[in-house]
């Protein structure tokens, strides 16, 4: 099985942290040379942190799609 993984982060002005990741699944043939057609799967998550007045860390919310 094939996998690629990106993630992109977002720091906002209103001390939030927005993080988006995307992941992409396929499946290969026996000789692992070529991705068989139909097989992509993609998931992508969302996750929200909060940047409190302390320092710390929170999370706000995460979601998958």
């Amino acid at each position: 099985m094939g996998y690629e993984a990106i993630e992109h982060l977002t720091f906002t002005k209103g001390r939030t942290i927005v993080i988006i990741d995307t992941v992409k699944r396929w499946k290969i043939n026996e000789e692992e040379a070529d991705i068989i057609e139909g097989s992509l799967q993609m998931t992508t998550g969302i996750t929200q942190y909060q940047i409190l007045e302390n320092g710390k860390i929170k999370i706000s919310s995460t979601a998958s799609r």
